[in-house]
C-alpha cells in the first residue's frame, strides 16, 4: 500500500505545479518505504543515513524551486493572500531545517518517521486548503500558466 497518493482533486489547474506536488508525493513515499523498512525494526545502517541525506537534499531543492514557482504565479495574478501564503512556505522551510538539524547534529533516529508524517500532513492540508484557495484565480489565467511553465522543472537531487 502506498503511504500517500495523488488524487485528481489535488490539482490546482497548472500542470507544472501539479507535477511539483506529485514529485513531493514520490519523495514522501520513498521516505515512508525506507523508514518502515529501516526504522521499523529499530535499526539503521550507514547507507540509511546517506539515503535520508539524499532525501533532505531533494526536499531542499524542491522547496526552493516549487515555492519560487508558486509565489511568482501568485504575484502575477495579484493574489490577495500572497503574504499569508509566503508565511506558510516560510514556516515549512523552518520546520524542515529544524528536522534536518535534529537528524544531523542531534542524531535523532526518529526524524525520518517525523519527517514522513509532517510532510504528508502538511502537503495534504497545504494543497487541499491553501492551494485550492488560489485555484480559481490561476487555473484559467494564461499568464499564470506561462510563468509556471517558464521556471525550471524540478528534478531529484543527484543520487536520490
Amino acid at each position: 500500500m502506498t503511504f500517500f497518493e495523488w488524487k485528481p482533486e489535488m490539482s490546482v489547474g497548472i500542470d507544472t505545479i501539479d507535477a511539483d506536488h506529485q514529485l513531493l508525493i514520490e519523495l514522501i513515499n520513498e521516505l515512508a518505504s525506507h523508514t518502515e523498512a529501516a526504522y521499523g525494526a529499530g535499526s539503521a545502517a550507514a547507507d540509511d543515513y546517506t539515503l535520508i541525506g539524499q532525501i533532505f537534499d531533494s526536499l531542499n531543492r524542491y522547496i526552493r524551486l516549487h515555492f519560487q514557482r508558486e509565489e511568482r504565479v501568485l504575484t502575477a495574478v495579484n493574489y490577495k493572500d500572497l503574504d499569508s501564503h509566503r508565511s506558510l512556505h516560510s514556516n515549512f522551510v523552518a520546520e524542515i531545517a529544524r528536522l534536518q538539524l535534529d537528524y544531523y547534529k542531534n542524531h535523532d533516529s526518529k526524524v525520518p518517521l517525523k519527517l514522513c508524517q509532517y510532510l504528508k500532513n502538511w502537503l495534504n492540508n497545504h494543497i487541499l486548503i491553501d492551494d485550492m484557495a488560489y485555484k480559481r484565480e490561476v487555473s484559467s489565467n494564461p499568464e499564470a500558466q506561462r510563468i509556471a511553465a517558464a521556471l525550471e522543472p524540478i528534478r531529484r537531487a543527484k543520487g536520490s
